[in-house]
């Protein structure tokens, strides 16, 4: 999944995310209305990015696991459960991946 992270530039989007949350608590923020309301649109994108991110990530960690469990206990009855999370976790990347080309300037 650490090729996706890339993809996504998760690790950019939680620094700017941080950065953005900082700038809300400066008393003077909330002078420009405007720009104050452009600044939490920022941050409520960035959320969505990075919840969306946080989800497929743990999908394909608990597959992970499960396939890891299954080799150790040599179990072929997971075999199919395997195979239906699989095309579950296909399709979160694939939407996400759309989300993001759809989200490109």
């Amino acid at each position: 999944m650490a090729i996706y992270e890339v993809i996504f530039d998760v690790d950019a989007k939680s620094e700017k995310h941080s950065s953005l949350q900082n700038q809300t608590t400066d008393p003077k923020f909330w002078t420009d209305q405007i720009a104050a309301q452009k600044v939490l649109q920022e941050i409520k994108s960035l959320e969505t990015w990075i919840n969306l991110w946080k989800d497929v990530n743990q999908k394909a960690n608990s597959l992970e696991e499960l396939i890891l469990l299954a080799q150790s206990e040599n179990e072929e009855s997971l075999y199919d459960e395997i195979i239906k999370e699989l095309a579950s976790l296909d399709k979160a990347i694939e939407e996400a991946e759309f989300k993001n080309m759809l989200s490109g300037k």
